[in-house]
């Protein structure tokens, strides 16, 4: 389990090295106590992957028969990785069975899903389908964060992967790509959400970020005025008053999204 933790760790950040991380991303919201607790706390909750509306994700199916000889390979490789381990210790773990080595492997997995945090981001801020779905009818709101800010809070993150159909994954495969195969593919219906996600294998929960993080606010082209001027000064109460806002417009003969800026002091 622990292995499988800080594999996927290191492939990850791997990304980073890549130049594959935008400057800018974007957290969809509706108004409310939890958005709220964004400014006043500073901090982001990180979702546990049972609590998705989509029962595919990070819920794709492993091969449940292995032979002898991939379970051998397993070993092999596992040993190669971790050279202090006895060898009798890994064959006890297995009882030199093949549903042993599948149940303990699903085991481990299963147990790495159950404390695993994710917060889910956008590449776009003007995707009418996201507005629609994730901020209450385009009523709701948007966070822009600066990744270059504060890198140490996406030091962990993965670019989900759009497809039609999957293989079945495997444990006697390279873990590390197989579990980052789990945690980052997606049904190619959500490829609208062009989803970036930040990843804590340790827990979910909230976890804190620093304020110049958040760059600006995005209102929707719904957005009520009472809410509006409700963040406005929540963000001024809370250190947050270097942040812009702007507010969604519709574009004659497009179905696309504009955004104005607003001057925060009519609010105020």
């Amino acid at each position: 389990f622990s292995e499988m933790k800080e594999g996927i760790k290191q492939l990850i950040k791997e990304g980073i090295k890549t130049n594959q991380f935008p400057r800018f991303l974007y957290k969809y919201r509706d108004f409310g106590e939890f958005t709220n607790d964004i400014i006043i706390n500073s901090q982001f909750y990180f979702s546990p992957p049972k609590s998705f509306n989509d029962p595919f994700d990070c819920n794709l199916f492993f091969k449940e028969f292995y032979s002898r000889k991939e379970i051998d390979k397993y070993k092999n490789d596992f040993l190669i990785r971790n050279p202090d381990i006895d060898p009798k210790i890994l064959d006890n773990h297995f009882n030199g069975n093949e549903d042993t080595f599948y149940c303990k492997l699903k085991e481990s997995k299963s147990q790495l899903i159950e404390n695993t945090g994710i917060l889910s981001l956008s590449k776009n801020y003007k995707s009418i389908t996201m507005w629609s779905h994730y901020s209450k009818n385009h009523e709701g709101l948007v966070f822009e964060l600066d990744v270059k800010k504060d890198y140490s809070f996406f030091y962990m993150f993965g670019i989900v992967d759009y497809i039609e159909e999957y293989e079945l994954l495997s444990f006697s495969e390279d873990p590390k790509k197989e579990l980052c195969n789990l945690f980052t593919t997606k049904y190619i219906d959500w490829k609208y959400e062009e989803e970036i996600r930040i990843i804590d294998f340790d827990r979910y929960g909230t976890r804190k970020f620093k304020k110049n993080l958040l760059k600006s606010i995005l209102f929707g082209y719904r957005a009520k005025e009472e809410n509006i001027k409700s963040i406005v000064n929540l963000c001024q109460l809370n250190g947050f008053d270097h942040v812009k806002f702007r507010k969604a417009k519709l574009i004659p003969g497009k179905f696309a999204l504009d955004f104005d800026d607003i001057d925060k002091t009519k609010y105020l």
